[in-house]
């Protein structure tokens, strides 16, 4: 399994890493640092333990690495941002010990919801959406936004849920009408209510973007 990069600029992030920060150093020219999705899993043998799953799939390998938190670790279960210097042409088995760059808190997360959804009256503000993909039980979400004075969550259209493709929309929504600067912004949620379910072979995610598509199709089998 190769980890996808999200990002190789590590600079972005520095005002994201309020868990720790581990290692200072730039990755040599034979390897990268990879930004991605990971579940907080504990430690072991004096490692912390991080499960990641690959973009479009369903099963999560995990990935071993010393961290040094600024305070406590994050609760067991928390999905957080993790930055590891991968060796290029390498395949990443499940326990292999990657060196972490940093760990860093999500803008936002949560559980999918339902709710009735009228078209064009409850889909939130836009949001400049760079990327977003499914990882196992979650959709992760990258793009530029503010993090301040705003939330986003994930809504299941309840009138799609008898159907095998429901519809899910994302929605970010201001809480401020004073101009702030946008930076990047990082999402992930749990949509296990659609990905547990052996009636659904897909769903459909709608984003209010300001960067090109709004409609999303993902498939389950």
């Amino acid at each position: 399994m190769k980890i996808s990069k999200l990002l190789s600029a590590f600079a972005i992030l520095a005002t994201s890493l309020s868990f720790a920060s581990c290692n200072s150093s730039d990755a040599s020219q034979n390897e990268y640092q990879a930004i991605v999705f990971v579940d907080y899993e504990g430690i072991r043998d004096g490692l912390h333990i991080f499960a990641y799953t690959e973009p479009n799939q369903n099963k999560s390998i995990n990935i071993l690495s010393q961290v040094n938190f600024n305070d406590t670790p994050p609760m067991v279960g928390t999905r957080v941002l993790g930055i590891f210097t991968v060796p290029y042409g390498i395949e990443i088995k499940n326990d292999m010990e990657l060196e972490c760059y940093g760990i860093g808190a999500l803008s936002a997360s949560g559980t999918l919801t339902t709710e009735d959804i009228m078209t064009g009256t409850n889909q939130g503000d836009q949001f400049y959406l760079t990327s977003v993909a499914r990882a196992g039980k979650y959709i992760d979400v990258t793009g530029l936004a503010t993090a301040e004075k705003s939330k986003m969550r994930i809504v299941a259209d309840r009138k799609t849920l008898s159907t095998n493709k429901p519809a899910l929309y994302l929605i970010y929504e201001l809480q401020s009408s004073e101009q702030i600067e946008n930076g990047q912004y990082f999402a992930s949620f749990d949509i296990s209510e659609i990905t547990s379910n052996p009636s659904y072979t897909g769903f459909t995610l709608v984003v209010n973007n300001s960067n090109g598509d709004s409609h999303f199709d993902f498939s389950l089998n």
